[in-house]
């Protein structure tokens, strides 16, 4: 039940941190990665497939939470 717990709350976190950097990297047009600044006027394939590892993670953090909250509720065991 505690690991149960523990994966929802992780889960949750991935797919938070997920949404924001999507968001910023949409709205400001550059994600910085590590001290890496990927722009989209600079260099347009970096900044993209960032932008697609993003939302390959979100989509993973998504349904590890669907995953999580369905072993914390009991529908899978």
């Amino acid at each position: 039940m505690v690991s149960g717990i523990a994966l929802l709350i992780v889960s949750f976190g991935l797919a938070a941190f997920m949404v924001n950097r999507l968001y910023v990297g949409l709205r400001d047009r550059e994600l910085n990665v590590r001290g890496w600044v990927y722009s989209r006027e600079k260099t347009p394939a970096k900044y993209w497939f960032t932008l697609a590892m993003a939302t390959l993670a979100l989509l993973f953090g998504v349904l590890l939470l669907v995953v999580a909250i369905a072993g914390v509720t009991g529908t899978i065991r």
